[in-house]
């Protein structure tokens, strides 16, 4: 994984990262080149995950246990090649995946 700090907003700093496949190599994962890979429920959760959803609110929200929100993640995880949620999200933005934003309470 590559970063580079590219400018400030305020007091805030962005971090642009580019995945690469060589990244994932070195872990001895493998990864899949697009969204179309993964089942129909990996998605539906990927897309929450994207939205800023828990695990716990997740699970609420499709009707399914925590524990099978997890085994979906970490099924997704291993398909595409991260460890994390961040990462994942990553790359689903990276391959077109438009995010759906909340609201921030004040």
């Amino acid at each position: 994984m590559k970063g580079e700090e590219r400018g400030r907003c305020g007091k805030s700093r962005f971090l642009y990262v580019h995945i690469d496949k060589a990244d994932a190599k070195l872990y001895g994962e493998s990864t899949m080149t697009t969204l179309s890979d993964l089942t129909s429920r990996e998605l539906q959760i990927l897309r929450l995950v994207l939205a800023g959803r828990t695990n716990k609110a997740i699970a609420s929200e499709i009707f399914i246990s925590e524990k099978t929100v997890e085994f979906h993640l970490d099924n997704l995880y291993t398909k595409i090649g991260v460890r994390t949620r961040l990462m994942a999200g990553l790359w689903a933005m990276q391959q077109g995946n438009e995010v759906e934003t909340r609201e921030i309470p004040s």
